[in-house]
């Protein structure tokens, strides 16, 4: 987008079907599965799940498709803005729209009944593997793919080439839907009341959700990573993308004000939108909570009413210990981890104005 002027940037919207051709057909499906849930009776047409669906993958258009994505290869601080959408607003409200089903639905038989052999397998698929799909790689996956690509010259290799550019764009989705499709996992957390097999179904590993401090703790973790990128791009002195100098940067903006509204981004806007999700996390906690009280109001007398609610307060007392010791050490490593943090960015910041001096 050598060639895109001021006066013509907001007119500059694209048609390239790599993009493109997903989105379309993502959409289709999704139409199509509602059209055949709906006709069963197993979906209502006033599901607001269905506008969240719309509306991630309105965002995700736009990111990819409208001038805001030619505009990216102009200006750093609009291609954080663009990575904002592919890398958490748009997988976020896809995830929240659960549209598994719906997809599903939308397929030819033939292809159902292959995801659902493919499912199985990887039900099956032995610990080592599951365990990629756990708390710890997903949240590294997550962070990674926004701090590798942040590192200038690859940064400055993907706004120059629109194969990498394409790659880059494929990993901040694929690392988003896996992030968010854990923190926002429909499935329930394990407990206690699931080792009473008289009056439980045994479950696979894949049945169950994570716990809810597991989640807030892999939000917290996003929201220290986006601190640390996100104040050492604003504070810091030295200009570090110089791809967008070489056709020059729209509007007359001056490089260092660029990346510097592009580091806000990052640290601010970002930040905000984990603290959404802190929230819709509680949300679901409380949820769930819910259940379980209907679920001990209809189990009376059972082994698994009486291990999710201890009937006297010595096994209360024993019950939530684990739980409030390891919040405890939860609160305290978030707190020294933010120290660190401020300290680490204080460091990058002088040594940043120490080397452009």
């Amino acid at each position: 987008m050598t060639g895109l002027a001021d006066h013509g940037a907001a007119l500059s919207w694209s048609s390239a079907q790599p993009t493109l051709i997903p989105l379309v057909l993502a959409a289709a499906l999704y139409f199509s599965g509602v059209i055949r849930l709906w006709r069963a009776g197993d979906i209502a047409w006033t599901d607001h799940r269905h506008g969240l669906f719309f509306l991630g993958l309105g965002l995700l258009y736009a990111a990819l498709q409208s001038p805001l994505a030619a505009m990216s290869e102009r200006l750093f601080s609009v291609h954080q803005i663009q990575i904002l959408m592919l890398r958490m607003l748009g997988p976020m409200l896809l995830v929240l729209a659960r549209p598994i089903s719906v997809l599903r639905a939308g397929l030819p038989q033939a292809l159902r009944s292959s995801l659902h052999r493919i499912g199985d397998a990887l039900d099956r698929s032995p610990a080592p593997a599951q365990w990629l799909g756990g708390p710890a790689p997903v949240t590294i996956i997550y962070v990674l793919a926004l701090y590798v690509w942040e590192i200038p010259a690859y940064h400055d290799l993907a706004v120059a080439q629109p194969i990498v550019h394409l790659l880059m764009e494929g990993s901040m989705l694929l690392a988003g839907f896996l992030f968010w499709g854990r923190v926002f996992d429909w499935r329930r957390p394990r407990t206690e009341a699931d080792l009473d097999l008289r009056d439980e179904r045994p479950r696979t590993r894949s049945q169950y959700g994570l716990a809810y401090g597991g989640r807030l703790t892999m939000l917290c973790m996003v929201v220290l990573s986006n601190i640390l990128l996100g104040a050492y791009t604003t504070l810091k002195t030295a200009i570090l993308y110089r791809a967008y100098d070489r056709p020059g940067r729209l509007f007359g903006y001056a490089p260092i004000a660029d990346e510097q509204v592009g580091g806000m981004v990052i640290w601010i806007l970002s930040s905000f939108i984990c603290i959404f999700a802190v929230l819709v996390v509680l949300r679901l906690l409380g949820n769930h909570e819910a259940r379980m009280d209907e679920q001990r109001l209809s189990q009376q007398g059972s082994n698994s009413a009486a291990l999710l609610y201890p009937a006297t307060g010595e096994a209360l007392i024993q019950r939530a210990r684990a739980k409030n010791k390891a919040m405890a050490v939860g609160f305290g490593l978030f707190a020294i981890t933010a120290f660190a943090t401020v300290i680490l960015v204080g460091i990058l910041f002088h040594i940043s104005n120490v080397s452009s001096g």
